[in-house]
């Protein structure tokens, strides 16, 4: 006996990835994300996003409603911002400020695929710090070069290269200060790890990948935060 078999058609449906940042000025607020606020909230406590980290998520495409909720309180969303995702896109959602009166920044990127040869890491920062109007960045051990001369408030900046062989940097950290760009003052530091211990995995070697520093807090108590994009 012999039987037909009707091929159908798949339909390709492009997808995205799409990060969204806590990096709310809170060490307590868990960010529970919602995709379509009109909907009953679901969620799974590996969706969260606790503060100070991130959290990459894929097959999301088009307009999105979104909502984002503390996990104090899954009833009443602490931010409301509609995101245009571009299909096959790579964007990411900064959700920072006060817990009760959060902003969004939402950013569709253009990450390059670097060479590891090359012993080379892509570097940017994003300034969601509050009543910080200008950062002016420097490499900390290099002050006669001016990283960022004038990140204003809710700007990113663009990727630079850096070099990260070990003449380049024999201590494999690049040390940061970050100044008030009007003042000319200090208000915070951060060093740049070009190797990190990761649980369950050992170590990682920051080479040929490209990652974003956050600026967030207040200019009187800052907060900084790196987030992978690749």
């Amino acid at each position: 006996m012999l039987f037909s078999c009707k091929k159908e058609k798949l339909v390709y449906i492009p997808s995205s990835s799409l990060t969204i940042v806590n990096a709310i000025n809170s060490d307590c607020t868990v960010i529970v994300p919602s995709f379509n606020r009109e909907a009953k909230l679901r969620f799974l406590v590996a969706d969260t996003i606790r503060p100070g980290n991130f959290h990459e998520y894929g097959g999301y495409a088009g307009t999105l409603p979104m909502a984002m909720f503390d996990r104090k309180d899954t009833v009443n969303a602490i931010l409301k911002q509609d995101i245009n995702v571009i299909p096959e896109s790579i964007s990411t959602l900064y959700i920072a400020g006060e817990p009760n009166n959060p902003i969004g920044l939402y950013k569709q990127d253009t990450i390059a695929t670097l060479n590891r040869a090359d012993s080379v890491i892509n570097v940017r920062f994003v300034n969601l710090c509050a009543g910080l109007n200008g950062a002016s960045i420097q490499i900390s051990d290099k002050p006669e070069l001016q990283f960022l001369d004038n990140l204003s408030f809710k700007a990113v900046s663009s990727f630079k290269t850096l070099k990260v062989d070990t003449k380049q940097v024999p201590s494999r950290i690049i040390p940061f200060t970050i100044k008030e760009r009007a003042s000319g003052n200090e208000i915070g530091t951060y060093d740049l790890k070009m190797v990190s211990s990761i649980m369950d995995v050992g170590y990682e070697i920051l080479n040929a990948k490209s990652v974003t520093i956050v600026l967030a807090g207040t200019s009187t108590s800052l907060r900084v935060m790196r987030v992978n994009n690749y």
